[in-house]
């Protein structure tokens, strides 16, 4: 097995990918530095002095005062360049994953599904010679890496693709919520579609065409005679999703871990075809990096936590859509429509007074919008008053309850938390949290669609 492992495969297409990923982080920099005060400093301003949302273990992250967030993003694009360049590239994978994974873990309202799939990616390119073609690196190059390094990749993407086709089904999905209203929303925008988004069988296609092209046709990657033809497919999907839905650089990221299913040398054949030369060398029998047995250990137990940590929200009671518990890293993706408003009440048990709070002037305008369907998020801001309350008016015991209604996938509302629950007793915890009541199943989606 080793020895299969180690069988020498041209380095063309994943020197390609290299390139690609690089390029795109690059771009979502420039993209995303004019927003870098709304995100992370525009709190600094609020009644929260600063009030961030965390991901549980990691508290300790914070966002960097000054001008420190625009320093991070300008070595995150610099390190970025050196992945695309293959210039330092093992200094500048491990810069990247630093700095990236540094504005990752500030805010969970700033919680992406394609962030989180730049991490894994960029672990993967830590660990694997993707600098040896097409690269500026310094000393020996080869056209050859280890089928390894190749094959890791291509199952940490069969891992994404896989779930995200697994995660959809559900009796929501399948019926077109909440694609029929997210496609009636476009209608206007692409005239010529306008039949199509207008049209509730066309949605319901949409969702069982998306299930089927993931659980299906990502195993039909692997064989040659169906790789192109859904390939294609994939090509249509993620443009599709591009054009109607802005997801950012989800689409074009996925769509470029996809080409390395196709032979290695794709892209050196290509080259020869439009007349551009392309250094050939002898295949040896086998590439044996040093240490490669540690990082093989390392790649298949990265590559085992990212089969299990999708599989969180089997073990949490209730729909996961609803209680958000298990939600993040397990790629669903664009599955729910919810629409929520919540208000927060703190009482001083001694003097019975109480204070009304209204969590828009506390927050940003993200951590607004993300907050109140998302329980976990509910749960710290009211921590995060508590601790005010007992700092700023000397109320020695805080007690702060919330009201919150729900709407998922536009069914009728109702009440998502128990409202007479004291969250500033409820300590942050990854058990199954008892307060957050269940989802009425008489409730229907498409509700006030009807």
């Amino acid at each position: 097995m080793l020895s299969w492992l180690r069988e020498p495969v041209d380095g063309a297409s994943l020197a390609l990918f290299r390139i690609s990923f690089g390029a795109i982080l690059l771009w979502d920099v420039f993209r995303y530095w004019p927003r870098i005060q709304r995100l992370f400093l525009d709190s600094q301003g609020n009644p929260g002095g600063g009030f961030q949302f965390k991901y549980y273990g990691w508290e300790w992250v914070p966002a960097l005062p000054g001008d420190g967030m625009y320093v991070l993003f300008a070595i995150i694009g610099l390190a970025s360049l050196g992945i695309m360049l293959g210039l330092f590239y093992r200094t500048a994978c491990i810069v990247f994953l630093v700095t990236f994974c540094w504005q990752f873990f500030i805010d969970q309202a700033n919680y992406l599904n394609h962030f989180y799939l730049v991490i894994l990616i960029g672990i993967c390119l830590l660990l694997v010679p993707a600098d040896q073609v097409w690269s500026l690196r310094r000393g020996t190059r080869s056209n050859w890496i280890p089928r390894w390094s190749l094959l890791g990749l291509m199952i940490m993407t069969e891992i994404v693709l896989l779930y995200a086709g697994l995660v959809k089904i559900n009796s929501d999905w399948l019926q077109g919520w909440p694609l029929k209203l997210w496609f009636a929303s476009r209608v206007g925008d692409y005239p010529l579609l306008d039949p199509l988004l207008t049209s509730p069988d066309f949605a319901i296609f949409s969702a069982w065409f998306s299930m089927l092209l993931h659980l299906l046709g990502a195993p039909l990657l692997f064989f040659k005679g169906t790789r192109l033809i859904v390939f294609s497919f994939y090509a249509v999907f993620h443009i599709s999703n591009a054009l109607i839905f802005s997801i950012g650089i989800f689409p074009w990221l996925t769509l470029a871990a996809t080409t390395l299913f196709f032979a290695p040398d794709w892209p050196r054949r290509w080259l020869h075809q439009l007349a551009i030369n392309s250094r050939s060398e002898s295949r040896p029998a086998q590439v044996k990096l040093s240490r490669d047995k540690r990082v093989l250990l390392l790649f298949a137990i990265f590559l085992g936590y990212n089969i299990l940590m999708p599989m969180r929200p089997l073990i949490y009671p209730g729909m996961v859509a609803w209680t958000e518990e298990g939600h993040r890293f397990s790629w669903r993706m664009k599955l729910r429509d919810k629409e929520a408003r919540v208000e927060f009440q703190v009482l001083d048990p001694e003097t019975g007074k109480h204070w009304q709070v209204n969590p828009a002037i506390w927050l940003t305008r993200r951590q607004f919008e993300k907050m109140p369907n998302r329980p976990d998020m509910i749960l710290q801001f009211a921590h995060h008053l508590d601790a005010v309350w007992q700092d700023k008016h000397q109320v020695r015991a805080p007690v702060v309850t919330a009201l919150s209604w729900c709407s998922l996938n536009f069914r009728e509302t109702q009440y998502l938390l128990d409202s007479q629950r004291d969250l500033s007793t409820v300590p942050r915890s990854l058990k199954a949290a008892d307060w957050i009541l269940p989802l009425d199943p008489a409730l229907q989606p498409g509700h006030y669609n009807q």
